[in-house]
């Protein structure tokens, strides 16, 4: 009778032991699905954000497209998608309507990578080197001299970065960060203090061929917000 009694302590012994041991072992092989959802929720989130700013990419590339034939003329379809393809990316980086970059390179060179102006202004942004320089060391971007502004990719990088400093450094007035972009932003402060306001071809052109690439009313709409700001 002692033994089947001290037999029933042990079976009950072990299949505690079992029990805990497979609920310990379930704790580490399947977590909580309280502490699953949130991850899973999470990473679905970022997903959806990601697979949006493709598509919105996409959509704003091939609009620009659409439009730049009748300004562009000698470069291939696929280089030329390259570009756009950058300067909507680039410009989404520093929050500044990728249409107007694309107006502003329009003006500056029409796409044309290796153009240099007669004042020395370099590329498809026309970028002076001395400005490039400076705003590469702002924003960590490598510099190997002037030639880096006849590489696409760098130019669009360095070119919009600095209309981003020149429409925060006016307050976010697009029609005075433009005419600084022309002229420069130091001639552009002494010219104001003297109560001039931007009067010259540059901003109109840029904002009309802005309207022409959107090639709809918003472009009306978002003309008339960017000009009333500041």
């Amino acid at each position: 009778m002692a033994q089947k009694s001290l037999l029933g302590r042990q079976q009950l012994v072990a299949a505690l032991f079992l029990t805990v041991l497979s609920s310990g072992c379930g704790l580490w092989v399947t977590p909580d699905k309280n502490q699953i959802e949130p991850a899973q929720r999470s990473a679905r989130l970022d997903e959806v954000h990601r697979t949006q700013a493709l598509q919105t990419v996409d959509m704003e590339t091939r609009a620009i497209l659409r439009q730049l034939p009748r300004y562009v003329y000698g470069a291939s379809e696929r280089d030329l998608e390259t570009i756009v393809r950058q300067v909507v990316h680039t410009a989404r980086q520093h929050g500044i309507d990728p249409f107007l970059v694309a107006a502003v390179i329009t003006v500056e060179s029409y796409y044309h990578p290796e153009v240099i102006s007669y004042a020395g202004a370099v590329g498809l942004m026309q970028v002076l080197p001395y400005v490039g320089e400076d705003v590469a060391k702002r924003h960590g971007i490598e510099w190997r001299g002037w030639q880096t502004l006849t590489e696409p990719h760098a130019n669009i990088t360095i070119g919009t970065a600095y209309l981003r400093e020149l429409i925060d450094m006016f307050a976010g007035d697009t029609s005075l960060a433009l005419a600084a972009y022309n002229i420069g932003p130091s001639l552009l402060k002494q010219r104001l203090r003297q109560g001039w306001r931007p009067n010259g071809p540059y901003v109109p052109k840029v904002m009309g061929i802005y309207r022409e690439l959107h090639g709809t009313t918003v472009a009306d709409e978002r003309i008339r917000q960017l000009m009333d700001r500041g």
